[in-house]
């Protein structure tokens, strides 16, 4: 559907700041019910609108003429809208210099809100289309999930379109409601949206899909490659044809299907290009490891997001992701010119820092 099928329910203090940020998103389609924050405004009374989506800026602590001063945040407003509605996608509206001071603490309200906008971004005509397309896949993908009956895992595996191959990746994905079903609409979209779409390990994007063949990005792009992997595809909830996935295990089948078609057997990162050279005739452009320029690198550099070959790179655990996704890496280059905490490299990686650092190019 397009924009200007939805509501969007916008609530700020500022009158110059509503005005001008509903005006962007009604210029790219959207409807925008404006709500100027006061001090008595209730979740029941934005929800009565019966918005497809609330977007709430994180501030509200403007004095308004003639009113007394607000004595809450955008996010605490989020979680009355959150407990009174709890299947519309909620989105915190900020400016992104903001980000690195007071939205420190509002990583505590993760749990209450979907998504993070940034009003510069809305400003921005060359980025404002790509914000009001994230606002239309949470408001689509919120829809679908509600509309599942019942809510049961059966179910939600179908709204993934995963199979027999996905199942037991999914359940090591760590689903925080397994044990208490039914799942609900909020948890569900947040757990399809930032974990199996955002680690990569049961879903690639079209680098990580790329580099585990050992072709650039761009020759996974193209046409004939795409067509061989259509059915390996994403079409589940909250699928973006901006942002698109691919199925792993299916991803690495086709491609081992080729290589036996071709009598190439081998890891698909060396000997999937070459299969489909001598199938198709065409020859696809390879990886190349960002640290020392060789072919068919097999793995992508987590800070630098850019294929790295795993020889010249470490594991690195920036983040909490369940173990059946693939562990993030970081090259020596980006050990070579950035500071990280390295309490978060395993004991013997630790060890070989001070070699990269010094520019060793030893494997």
């Amino acid at each position: 559907m397009t924009a200007e099928n939805y509501i969007v329910a916008y609530v700020d203090e500022s009158p110059s700041d509503l005005k001008a940020y509903a005006t962007f998103l009604e210029s790219s389609g959207l409807k925008v019910v404006q709500f100027l924050a006061k001090p008595t405004i209730t979740a029941e009374w934005i929800g009565k609108l019966e918005a497809s989506l609330i977007l709430v800026d994180y501030v509200l602590d403007q004095k308004q003429p003639g009113s007394a001063m607000i004595d809450y945040r955008g996010a605490l407003l989020a979680t009355a809208v959150r407990g009174k509605y709890p299947n519309k996608p909620i989105v915190i509206l900020t400016q992104r210099s903001f980000i690195q001071d007071e939205l420190v603490g509002a990583k505590d309200f993760a749990g209450v809100y979907d998504e993070l906008v940034f009003k510069d971004d809305i400003a921005d005509s060359k980025r404002r289309q790509g914000v009001v397309q994230k606002l239309i896949g949470l408001i689509e993908g919120f829809s679908q999930l509600e509309k599942t009956e019942p809510k049961e895992w059966a179910q939600l595996l179908q709204v993934l379109g995963s199979g027999e191959l996905e199942e037991g990746d999914l359940i090591s994905a760590e689903p925080p409601w397994l044990d208490e079903e039914p799942w609900r609409v909020p948890e569900a979209g947040r757990w399809v949206r930032k974990v199996i779409l955002r680690f990569p390990g049961i879903l690639y994007d079209s680098l990580h899909a790329a580099t585990t063949l050992g072709i650039d990005e761009q020759a996974f792009l193209q046409g004939s490659v795409q067509e061989y992997f259509q059915d390996c595809r994403y079409g589940g909830v909250f699928a973006s044809h901006d942002e698109p996935r691919w199925w792993k295990k299916r991803l690495l089948g086709k491609a081992d299907q080729m290589m036996e078609d071709a009598d190439i057997m081998g890891h698909p990162a060396t000997n999937f290009s070459p299969a489909w050279e001598k199938q198709r005739g065409i020859r696809l452009a390879p990886s190349k490891c960002i640290f020392s320029g060789q072919e068919h690198a097999d793995c992508v550099c987590w800070l630098y997001v850019a294929p790295v070959l795993r020889q010249y790179s470490l594991p690195y655990f920036p983040d909490a992701r369940p173990a059946v996704m693939d562990t993030a890496r970081l090259s020596f280059s980006a050990i070579e010119k950035e500071n990280f905490d390295e309490r978060r490299f395993r004991e013997d990686a630790r060890r070989l820092l001070p070699r990269i650092r010094k520019g060793s190019r030893e494997g």
